[in-house]
Formats: C-alpha cells, sequence, structure tokens
C-alpha cells in the first residue's frame, strides 16, 4: 500500500506534462512505444510515461523493445523485478468519459501469477484513497474458470476481488479494451476461448488518473534470473482522451435562467438546454424574444429556449422585448376590437369601438379621444374607456324608439321646430315634422296666452325678483323679503341670483312657486 502511494504521487506529478486541452473531437490517437530520435533503450518511454520499478523508481528493467511486433513497430517491454510497471497518467473527471485499447503478449513463465495485466486506478476526491480495477493474465493451478481449468487464465479484477473466465496461450498477441463512462469501467479482452467483458461500476466522486501496464514475478531464484526472467509486451496502445472543459456565460438583464446568469463548467460535447420565463411588473412584461450565443453555431435563435451543443467556451445572452398592457374598458353596452393585450413597446395597436343593438358609441376617454376609430403608440401602458350610450342625445328617447319614430338619435330636435322629440312623441306629434308654426302662433297672440316681451319683463318687479336679458344671457334675481304688519318689509337672508343662457331666438321663462 505504501509503495502504490508513493507511486501515485509519480503518477500525479507527471499529469503536469500533459496538454492542458485535448482536441475537441478527439479520437483514438495512437500513443506510441517507438523509440524516439535520441531515446536510449532502458529509459522510460516517451513523456508523458512512467516507468516504475518495484521500489516506485525509475527502472531499467521497463524498457522498449527493439523486436518487431504485432504492429510492424517497437513495442514496450516490461521485465518485471518483483512489480515493475509503466503509468500513463490520465485525468479522467467523474462526469467526463474516456477510453483506450492496448495489445498485449503475455509472458510464458508459469511459476509467474500474474503475466502480464492492463489496469485503470481511480482517486478519491480526498486524493488519498484510491480504487482499481482491471484485466490480468494470470497461471494459477488454483483457478476455475468458468469455461475450463487451463493453468492459463484471464481474470477480470476489482481490488482484491478476482473473477476467471477464460483461457489463453502465453506469447500470443491480444486486444484489451476498456471505455471509462460517468459511470462504468469496461473492460472488453478477446482470447482463445472467446470475447469477455466486465463492467465495474464507477465511485461517486472518484477521478480516474492513470492507466497501468504492468508484470509480476515471483519465485525465481536469483540464480537463475538471466534464464526465467519474465517479459511481457505491450503495443498499439490508443487512447481517447476526454473532451476538454469549456465554460458556458449566461448574461440576461431580466427573470431567473436556467442555468442562472454567470459562468458554468461543462466539457466539449455537452448538450445543455437553456430556457427563462417571462417577467410580469405591474402592467410591463419583459419576454425573452430570442438570444444570442458567441462561439456556438448556431450563434442565434427566437424564443426562450436554447438548446446548445458545446464545443467551445460560449456566452449565452437573452434578448428581451418589453411590453406594455393595454386595458380597453366599457361604459355601456359595446365591446372594444383590439384591446386588453400587451403590445410590444412602440408598436402601434388599433382599437375599434362596437356598439350592441341599440347603442351608439359616444366617444374615446382615458388615453384616447375622439368619436372614431383610434390607433395607439404603446410608449407606456395605457387605459381607454368607450363610452355607449342608448340615448345618444339625452332628449329622453331611446336610441330605439328614435329609430321607430324615424328621428335622429344624435339630435334633440329632429325637426328644429323648437320642441324636443321626446315632447312631441309624448303629444303625440311627430317630431319629423316641424310644429314652428304653433310657436309662430303663440308670439302672434301673446297677450291671448300673458306673454310679455322682455323689454317688458325688465321692468316688472315682484318684491325684489327682477328678470332681465342682456348679452346672450338671462338673469333673475330673487330677495326673499319677510314682515310682521305688511308694511315694513327687511330682507330674509341673501338674494339668490340665476343665470341662464338664452341665445335662442325664442324663449320662454316663468317663475313658479310649489310647496
Amino acid at each position: 500500500m505504501n509503495r502504490y502511494k508513493q507511486s501515485m504521487r509519480w503518477s500525479l506529478l507527471s499529469l503536469a506534462v500533459l496538454p492542458q486541452a485535448h482536441a475537441i473531437d478527439a479520437v483514438n490517437v495512437a500513443i506510441g512505444f517507438e523509440a524516439a530520435e535520441g531515446y536510449t533503450v532502458g529509459e522510460k518511454p516517451i513523456d508523458p510515461w512512467l516507468c516504475m520499478g518495484g521500489n516506485s523508481t525509475t527502472s531499467e528493467t521497463v524498457r522498449v523493445s527493439s523486436m518487431q511486433v504485432h504492429s510492424g513497430s517497437q513495442s514496450l517491454a516490461i521485465t518485471p523485478d518483483s512489480s515493475d510497471y509503466a503509468v500513463y497518467p490520465v485525468l479522467v473527471q467523474s462526469n467526463q468519459t474516456a477510453r483506450f485499447t492496448v495489445w498485449i503478449r503475455p509472458a510464458s513463465h508459469q511459476y509467474n501469477e500474474v503475466m502480464g495485466s492492463v489496469s485503470v486506478f481511480e482517486l478519491a476526491p480526498n486524493d488519498y484513497w484510491y480504487a482499481s480495477c482491471g484485466a490480468r493474465f494470470e497461471a494459477n493451478i488454483f483457478a476455475e474458470p468458468e469455461d475450463g481449468d487451463n493453468l492459463y487464465n484471464l481474470t477480470f479484477v476489482d481490488g482484491y476481488t478476482a473473477r476467471h473466465v477464460g483461457d489463453f496461450t502465453p506469447e500470443t498477441w491480444y486486444p484489451v479494451a476498456c471505455d471509462i463512462t460517468t459511470s462504468q469501467i469496461i473492460f472488453t479482452v478477446t482470447i482463445d476461448t472467446g470475447t469477455y467483458t466486465n463492467a465495474f461500476p464507477r465511485h461517486e466522486g472518484y477521478k480516474v488518473t492513470e492507466i497501468q501496464l504492468a508484470g509480476r514475478q515471483f519465485m525465481v531464484d536469483p540464480e537463475y534470473l538471466s534464464q526465467d526472467r519474465q517479459i511481457v509486451y505491450f503495443d498499439d496502445f490508443m487512447y481517447t482522451p476526454p473532451v476538454a472543459p469549456v465554460t458556458l456565460s449566461i448574461l440576461s438583464d431580466h427573470g431567473n435562467p436556467v442555468p442562472a446568469v454567470g459562468e458554468h463548467p461543462y466539457y466539449a460535447g455537452n448538450v445543455v438546454t437553456c430556457s427563462v420565463d417571462s417577467v410580469t411588473q405591474s402592467l410591463t412584461n419583459y419576454s425573452a424574444g430570442g438570444w444570442t450565443a458567441s462561439g456556438h453555431t448556431p450563434s442565434s435563435g427566437s424564443g426562450n429556449q436554447a438548446t446548445l451543443n458545446l464545443t467551445d467556451n460560449t456566452v449565452l445572452t437573452w434578448l428581451w422585448q418589453t411590453n406594455y398592457w393595454l386595458e380597453a374598458v366599457t361604459s355601456g353596452q359595446g365591446q372594444v376590437v383590439g384591446g386588453d393585450v400587451w403590445a410590444a413597446k412602440d408598436s402601434q395597436i388599433g382599437l375599434t369601438a362596437v356598439p350592441e343593438t341599440g347603442w351608439l358609441f359616444m366617444g374615446w376617454s382615458g388615453d384616447a379621444t375622439g368619436t372614431n376609430n383610434v390607433t395607439l403608440l404603446m410608449d407606456e401602458p395605457k387605459s381607454v374607456t368607450a363610452v355607449f350610450s342608448d340615448d345618444a342625445d339625452g332628449d329622453g328617447l331611446t336610441n330605439t324608439d328614435e329609430t321607430e319614430y324615424g328621428s335622429d338619435p344624435w339630435e334633440t330636435d329632429t325637426d328644429e321646430d323648437g320642441f324636443d322629440d321626446k315632447l312631441e312623441v309624448d303629444h303625440d306629434w311627430n317630431p319629423i315634422i316641424s310644429d314652428q308654426w304653433a310657436v309662430d302662433y303663440i308670439r302672434e297672440n301673446a297677450a291671448d296666452f300673458d306673454l310679455s316681451t322682455s323689454n317688458s319683463v325688465i321692468d316688472i318687479a315682484v318684491g325684489q325678483m327682477l328678470l332681465e336679458t342682456t348679452n346672450g344671457m338671462a338673469t333673475l334675481y330673487l330677495q326673499l323679503e319677510q314682515s310682521d304688519d305688511l308694511e315694513s318689509w327687511t330682507n330674509a337672508g341673501e338674494a339668490v341670483i340665476w343665470e341662464i343662457p338664452n341665445d335662442s331666438p325664442t324663449q320662454f321663462f316663468r317663475v313658479r312657486s310649489e310647496k
């Protein structure tokens, strides 16, 4: 355990030599074992490989072979001295995936329990505890494989738990594939007796930090070490690194977007669904009218939802439309077409007043004026009232009655004879036939009706009551007086003055006392 912890520290330090970001569309990349120019056989493979011996130091027994092997190139050879392995440091976070394959030619020494292995190591969030799993080629006379009792068994190993599954032939090339998903580490190995798969569960929160290619040797007499040493070859190591981290930044002037305003870490290839709801504050509404996304294709869209396939750092900006409420109410019976809606700021909204049968549209009040259909500029919240009346001229006849009698519902005196339409109807007169003759007759026979002209009325005084006309106004002065003996009179309170417009050529007044 201590030896492993020390080697783990070596592998973590080696991460510094890895590129900071991998290609976003990463595919399997061959990590060659061939010797680079100037490479000396017996030294560790080309970075980022670490070669560890049994004492967790660089070991000359981990070497690059010069032989022509599976791929026709040089291969990594491990000549164990107790426990030797080559470490390829990786960093696969708990929410990332990766993949690798490697060909292995197991050693042939029957006294060695382990004849070559491929393992994945996970590190706990506290960077101390670890977990491992892998595929191991071993010679084990105690093994009980599921499909035979051959001495040479393929074994899937999870920590200290081993499962023997099939048989292999030493010094034969076999492919070992590994898929690291967010929930499992899956090994698939094809050997003599078939293809075998084992899925190891990933530990929650753990990150994969290294891949080990290893050999191990026991019970070898040092005297015969040169004859008995075990050599394990590995070739064609193909590694698909995890996708690069990317940042999604959310900008929004309103609302509560999902994800929220700010920066969010993801990985290239993640698909993120972003959304935001409208916001209403009193009579003003803000609705998401679309979005822009820098660093993303497509770079814009409409509506309040965006599905982003992240391939690079992306800034999503929600675009907002301001809307104002247009309230439309009625007085009387009728309706307003086009009102009670949210309207975009600075848009123009047309309103039409539609009266019910028997009612007439009298005009607008509030933020609209006039008696016609109107168009409002929505530069702020607005409210209008459409006024309808069933007696448009206020003469006491309903609009329906006016239609029945043929009189004008907009005129109190349709025939302009001086008599209101209602008065004529009440006296069985025809409101559309002039009765001017009656006015003329009264004027011509004023004495018969005890009438006085304005000139004569101006001199009439009843106590302190005086009626005079001047400048189109008739003014009545009335002073109430009181007396104890009907001879001496004093004012009883202030005088009362009435002023009545008198712009008609013919106007009659009278003073009446009622109890």
